[in-house]
């Protein structure tokens, strides 16, 4: 067997929006906004957009309530709790797109009590073979204007 010494359980909230829309056919932020304003929910279309799109960093009660009743479920099956392993001895990565970390509210230390800190993205951080493309994404070139006249 392997050694366990370094795996570390975690709790982490996960956004479950997206799939009780999908599960409720409600297939646009604009569909979900129609009814919230149905059961006297006032909410902007931005806010449920974000609301769709991104996990929330703050959730009010009322939201949640209205949640609850247009889906028919608990909070529990809005933000599910998850276990995670994590290695102490690897470095930690980002969390997937919809979960929410739960922390005590105090600051993340290492061993020693200094802070952790993420390292910046440089140049410096990536393989020397990795095309710097594949971080930030294809280099873009302007289209010829045809209606600008040349000088």
């Amino acid at each position: 067997m392997g050694d366990n010494s370094g795996l570390i359980l975690k709790k982490r909230l996960v956004w479950r929006l997206p799939i009780l829309m999908a599960e409720h056919k409600i297939r646009t932020a604009t569909e979900l906004k129609r009814r919230l304003t149905e059961i006297g929910y006032d909410i902007t279309s931005v806010h449920v957009a974000r609301l769709v799109h991104d996990r929330p960093q703050r959730i009010s009660s009322d939201l949640l309530d209205a949640f609850v009743n247009i889906f028919d479920c608990t909070a529990n099956e809005i933000l599910a709790v998850e276990m995670v392993k994590e290695d102490e001895g690897e470095p930690r990565g980002l969390p997937e797109q919809g979960a929410i970390e739960i922390t005590s509210g105090k600051r993340k230390t290492g061993k020693d009590g200094s802070e952790k800190k993420l390292p910046k993205a440089t140049r410096a951080n990536i393989p020397k073979d990795m095309p710097l493309e594949t971080i930030t994404g294809p280099k873009l070139h302007a289209l010829p204007n045809p209606y600008k006249k040349d000088k």
